[in-house]
């Protein structure tokens, strides 16, 4: 058995039952359609994003910390700074999340975790995934509600970001990713998400 499965489901049947249970059917299953567009558009996009999340910190205003832990696989909680309770963010691959993305109106937010390879068969069930959750008006992490949850088995995820409250662009790549990743010929896709 792969060692790093053989730790995660220690890890599973030693830890996960003291975090809040978050089951598959608490989230949505989302289709979606995406559209190719140009890296000139993502980068126009991405410039736009970038420059509306730096006024957000919805987990500061939740009184909630993200906190990261690698040790052979990496998790990520977020940690509610008065109860001292936390939620585990899933993630099925051992690098754990590769990225959060804030919704611009402070609502929602992603995370999103990939394999950077085509084999990921002979390792996981599928390449990437987006998990989504909904903030709430409460405070801590009673805030966090799921909302959705999609997989794909056709690419990889770089980089995910908001172009509204309803609309995601993504930075993606099929082939493998070795070294620096200089060698990947990216595709640019948008997709309505509610």
């Amino acid at each position: 058995m792969n060692k790093g499965i053989l730790i995660q489901l220690i890890f599973c049947l030693l830890f996960l039952p003291l975090l809040p249970a978050q089951s598959e059917e608490e989230f949505e299953h989302p289709e979606w359609e995406f559209q190719e567009i140009t890296q000139k558009q993502y980068e126009a996009f991405q410039k736009i994003y970038f420059s509306q999340i730096r006024q957000i910190h919805p987990f500061k205003e939740l009184g909630l910390i993200l906190d990261h832990s690698c040790d052979e696989i990496c998790e990520s909680f977020l940690k509610d700074e008065t109860e001292k309770d936390s939620m585990y963010l899933p993630s099925n691959y051992d690098a754990g999340i590769i990225g959060i993305a804030h919704a611009v109106s402070g609502n929602s937010f992603l995370i999103y975790s990939a394999y950077d390879g085509p084999d990921y068969e002979e390792y996981y069930d599928f390449r990437s995934e987006v998990i989504a959750y909904k903030i709430s008006s409460e405070k801590g992490l009673a805030a966090i509600i799921p909302w959705f949850s999609w997989t794909t088995r056709d690419w990889s995820i770089e980089e995910l970001i908001w172009i509204d409250d309803t609309q995601i662009a993504l930075k993606i790549y099929e082939e493998g990713r070795w070294g620096d990743g200089s060698e990947l010929d990216f595709k640019y896709l948008k997709t309505q998400i509610n």
